[in-house]
């Protein structure tokens, strides 16, 4: 990972955390392509998440398995930028007042 995407994932962490989520890093052994995240605030309110630098792309494997998950209705996010970082929160925190 590079030092611009490690800050864009440490600032979700921060963000995730200061809003009362819970987030953990993500290792699938013998899967590539995998989140690197699994964030969530309270049941049902859960997704996975991918963190790129602002021009980082997603490989073909992490395409691929990002579908198989969205297929089985997970929802997986890929974030770029501390903005849509905070959308990210955003839409997630509406989700849960949804359910209310």
């Amino acid at each position: 990972m590079g030092h611009a995407e490690a800050k864009v994932e440490d600032y979700l962490v921060a963000r995730v955390k200061e809003t009362g989520g819970k987030i953990r890093k993500c290792k699938w052994i013998g899967r590539d392509g995998a989140p690197d995240r699994l964030v969530w605030w309270r049941f049902p309110i859960v997704a996975f998440v991918e963190t790129k630098s602002a021009v980082g792309w997603l490989e073909h494997s992490q395409k691929r398995e990002f579908k198989r998950l969205q297929d089985d209705g997970w929802p997986v996010f890929t974030v770029h930028t501390r903005e849509q970082v905070d959308n990210f929160v955003k839409v997630m925190l509406a989700k849960g007042a949804d359910l209310l």
